[in-house]
């Protein structure tokens, strides 16, 4: 049985992409003696399939602690963004700014429509 403990955002899978991801532990001692860093192990849950994914030993100044559950998390990976957590999605809609199509002038199609 996996426990996760908090769920933090991430920068990955590059610089300037941010993923969100569920804390496992607190990193492999080996790896976290040689680098002489606080590191974390995150799952990074994958869409629509949140229980595969990839497990990242980052800084854990790198991260950013999310008031989220896991139960979120999951929602937001499974949906694929559509469903986002209780307080993102009203500051969602709020910024949300719908379009207006006009309707097309029909008598200029059917004018270019005559001259082919």
């Amino acid at each position: 049985k996996l426990k996760f403990s908090r769920v933090v955002a991430a920068e990955y899978p590059r610089k300037g992409v941010w993923s969100l991801g569920l804390v496992t532990g607190s990193g492999l001692s080996k790896v976290t003696n040689a680098v002489k860093r606080d590191l974390l192990t995150v799952f990074i849950p994958t869409s629509p399939t949140p229980f595969t994914g990839f497990i990242i030993m980052i800084p854990r100044k790198q991260t950013i602690e999310m008031d989220l559950s896991i139960e979120e998390v999951f929602r937001f990976t499974l949906s694929g963004g559509v469903i986002t957590p209780g307080s993102e999605h009203a500051a969602a809609l709020r910024e949300f700014k719908p379009i207006t199509i006009d309707k097309p002038d029909l008598k200029d199609q059917k004018e270019e429509d005559a001259e082919v």
